[in-house]
């Protein structure tokens, strides 16, 4: 019984470990792993067709345009009902 806590604890200790080194290697930049999220999806390479034809690169540039207004449209006075605005 002694001997399964301790093989537990072990495994535990080395999880704790390898998450700090990937921790550690994120924040050199050299991973992306919990806090960082990478620009680029799966959903990008394979939606995008020949990367050299210039009609998907416009559609690639209008998608990543898209997805930055999204991110830039947050909560605005200026669409609410004037008596839903904050003062």
């Amino acid at each position: 019984m002694l001997q399964i806590v301790l093989w537990i604890l072990v495994v535990l200790a080395a999880l704790i470990g390898l998450d700090r080194l990937f921790l550690w290697m994120e924040e050199k930049g050299w991973v992306y792993y919990r806090k960082k999220k990478s620009s680029v999806s799966a959903g990008d390479i394979f939606l995008s067709g020949n990367p050299f034809d210039p009609g998907s690169q416009h559609l690639m540039q209008a998608r990543q345009e898209k997805t930055q207004e999204e991110e830039e449209d947050g909560d605005d006075d200026d669409k609410r009902k004037e008596e839903d605005r904050v003062s």
